[in-house]
């Protein structure tokens, strides 16, 4: 597939440095997805047949602390003047995965196609070769052939996310690959293929080993990049990744809310979401967390507010946020009812229910409580 696209100049400047050294050169992995789409990159990454030695030569100020397992940061300037990173790594294939993570052994080989195999969705695993005489330092759209082996164009025309070869073996490698299954389904509003499907439910055992931190960092992505986050959470109750590391909002599952809300708790907290600001997103998510061990077994949950505070403490301190991230979340928690009228006064009729509405004195009692 040919597809015209603008490569940025400090991308051009690290390709054609290894170029000129006769080393080939290739722009792979989520931006040649987002040049398909017809949306703007922002990140872009490079593979070379280069080794991690001859490219710290020629880039003395690269970042190299994963060297050994193939990758460089170089740090090269924009046209402002603006140090921007470029990740390069070299071909390689990998040994057996023996923590869900890392490589057992890591290969540097010359090959692409070997280095595209090991990737994880198809989506992610086309190439676009920019060993080329186009690279001329000049921003300006060209025509450019796209390196797809394992039909990643045609899984993004019919909205799927494919793992690469077979994917219980994708999955085992990185465990991180499953919530990053549902994370891009979400954000990019595709569906999982069947296959892959299964295989993230065949993986949880690996899955179960990532880090809280980089598990933390999976969601928050799919929050705040996803245009409904509901899907991709809603993908991994079904896959049981949610169980993982959040298995509170689980409790909420055909919990009902008969007076107030058309759906059960679950479903409630997952379309709020939906909803909420960037800056309320996990604090919209959260915001009935409790309901289920408050539930009075006829339509109320008093004191869910309250709960709900010391159970966000407990979630966000298992996910490792910070301090101020945590006494954040806790504050809107803690607050989401305050001078909520069809909560505190059911009792009212709809027109005085329109005369309590949020006045002048009662943001007054909010900002002093």
């Amino acid at each position: 597939m040919k597809i015209k696209f603008t490569i940025p100049k400090y991308v051009q400047k690290v390709a054609r440095i290894l170029s000129k050294e006769g080393y080939d050169v290739y722009l792979v992995g989520g931006a040649i997805r987002d040049i398909v789409m017809g949306k703007t990159p922002h990140d872009f990454d490079l593979a070379t047949n280069a080794l991690p030695d001859e490219m710290l030569e020629l880039f003395p100020k690269a970042v190299s602390t994963g060297a050994k397992f193939g990758t460089v940061i170089a740090l090269v300037a924009d046209v402002e003047g603006e140090n921007k990173e470029v990740e390069v790594t070299t071909f390689r294939s990998e040994a057996e995965y023996i923590d869900g993570r890392w490589p057992s052994k890591v290969e540097f080989v010359n090959d692409l196609d070997k280095d595209l195999g090991r990737r994880d969705f198809t989506i992610n695993a086309m190439a676009l070769d920019l060993s080329s005489d186009l690279l001329d330092g000049q921003e300006v759209e060209r025509e450019w052939d796209i390196h797809d082996p394992f039909s990643g164009i045609t899984d993004i025309n019919m909205k799927l996310i494919r793992a690469v070869g077979t994917p219980i073996e994708r999955f085992k490698e990185d465990g991180l690959r499953a919530f990053k299954a549902c994370r891009l389904a979400s954000q990019l509003d595709f569906e999982i293929e069947e296959e892959t499907f299964s295989a993230i439910k065949e993986s949880l055992p690996v899955a179960k080993q990532v880090s809280m931190e980089r598990v933390r960092d999976e969601f928050m992505k799919l929050l705040l990049n996803s245009p409904k986050p509901s899907k991709g959470i809603e993908l991994m109750r079904q896959t049981g990744l949610l169980n993982i590391f959040l298995p509170e909002l689980l409790e909420g599952y055909g919990v009902e809310q008969k007076l107030f809300h058309a759906h059960d708790v679950y479903t409630h907290s997952i379309r709020t979401c939906d909803f909420a600001e960037d800056s309320v997103k996990l604090a919209a998510l959260l915001h009935d967390i409790a309901k289920p061990r408050t539930d009075m077994g006829n339509g109320h949950f008093y004191g869910h507010d309250v709960v709900g505070v010391e159970m966000v403490e407990t979630i966000m301190k298992r996910l490792k946020f910070s301090k101020s991230d945590i006494e954040r979340t806790k504050l809107l928690v803690k607050n989401h009812m305050f001078y909520y009228p069809h909560s505190q006064q059911e009792s009212k009729t709809g027109e005085e229910l329109s005369l309590s509405q949020w006045s002048d004195s009662a943001v007054r009692r909010f900002l002093n409580r």
